[in-house]
């Protein structure tokens, strides 16, 4: 299945590391980093771009589930919440700066599917505009920004390697398209 755009996800540690990349082109995946070796390309080195495709995807492998993740970037999010989720209590808690951007912060709770409790501090500017979502639990301290009306061309990569042979070889991406507005 194709899909309307493109997405590039990069994961960065506390430290201001990048840990790992993922794009994803035209219903293509493909990801670069430290997760590379030991999920999906024991042997290929973590700056080498893989494409996770046929058995990397199969059902609940972790490469599906990033895909499934990636894939939800499509839709605004929560945009498409359930009463039950529309009904939690949210509570307005300070106003921020994020990337200039004055921000109201809104905070509430999620529940994870394994009972697990998140707080989540929604940034929101003036305008309605997501500035960014924190999410807090289980250890972590998850940070998303979003970016918006600035150009960006998001391609698959030039060169892939093939999970499992560890030689890198020129892939045959999608054409790539004009600039496509960041979310």
């Amino acid at each position: 299945m194709l899909y309307p755009g493109r997405v590039h996800r990069t994961i960065v540690d506390a430290g201001g590391a990048t840990s790992a990349e993922f794009i994803l082109v035209e219903g293509r995946l493909y990801s670069r980093g430290d997760l590379n070796p030991s999920l999906f390309a024991p042997g290929i080195p973590a700056d080498v771009w893989i494409e996770l495709s046929g058995p990397l995807l199969t059902s609940n492998s972790p490469a599906a589930n990033i895909f499934s993740q990636l894939q939800a970037l499509f839709a605004p999010r929560y945009s498409d919440l359930s009463p039950e989720q529309r009904a939690r209590e949210v509570v307005l808690t300070a106003e921020t700066n994020v990337d200039g951007q004055t921000c109201f912060v809104f905070q509430t709770a999620e529940t994870t599917q394994t009972g697990e409790r998140l707080e989540v501090a929604i940034a929101v500017e003036p305008t309605g505009r997501l500035c960014s979502v924190t999410t807090t639990g289980g250890g972590l301290n998850t940070v998303e920004t979003f970016t918006f009306d600035v150009p960006v061309t998001i391609a698959a990569p030039e060169t892939v390697a093939t999970p499992n042979a560890g030689t890198p070889v020129v892939a045959s991406p999608p054409a790539t398209s004009a600039a496509t507005p960041a979310a």
